[in-house]
């Protein structure tokens, strides 16, 4: 069991370390976590994957759950979820910016910190029963998933509705958890 834990820690080390830190981006002020590295990197990407798949896992066994779909949010979000959606045997649903999605949409407007947006999702592409896992690259304030949330929220019961996150901007650990709850898990900080 402890050697488990050290290869585990190990591996989040070394995804870590692959994580370039952008200042001032997208605005002034802003520490931007480009996690396009581990993604450019095939074993680093595939490690990726199966950490977020045994978290998941883990997260079932741990609440009685079964995530029948996973949601993915515009753009970075749609790389892993994705993979995880795919190797997990569950279904794949996207979330985009406004406008680029055919076909009926619901839309919701949200606050980021350091912008104002646009989420749009297809109708009918869950059941209400659906247990719904939200899938996106960093936490930050946990705005675009509270966004997606209420968008999902139109056709799934709310209580349904789970969080991960590759990377947790800790300092803002705080305001993610008024706008989300306590269900969401991240790999590192």
């Amino acid at each position: 069991m402890d050697q488990f834990k050290s290869d585990f820690q190990h591996m989040l080390e070394d995804l870590q370390k692959q994580v370039r830190i952008i200042p001032d981006f997208p605005t002034k002020g802003v520490m931007f976590k480009d996690l396009m590295p581990i993604y450019a990197d095939r074993v680093q990407f595939d490690v990726l994957v199966n950490l977020l798949c045994d978290q998941i896992r883990d997260y079932e066994e741990t609440y009685g759950l079964h995530f029948t779909k996973i949601v993915g949010l515009e753009s970075r979000g749609f790389i892993t979820a994705s993979a995880v959606a795919f190797n997990l045997d569950r279904g794949f649903v996207a979330i985009r910016k406004a406008g680029k999605l055919p076909g009926e949409v619901y839309k919701v407007t949200y606050g980021t910190e350091y912008s104002k947006d646009s989420f749009e999702m297809q109708k009918g592409l869950f059941t209400q029963d659906d247990v719904v896992l939200v899938h996106d690259d960093v936490l930050a304030t946990g705005g675009s998933a509270a966004a997606a949330r209420d968008l999902i929220s139109k056709e799934v019961y709310a209580s349904n509705i789970r969080y991960q996150f590759i990377s947790q901007v800790k300092e803002l650990e705080k305001l993610a958890q008024k706008n989300l709850g306590r269900h969401f898990m991240t790999l590192f900080s």
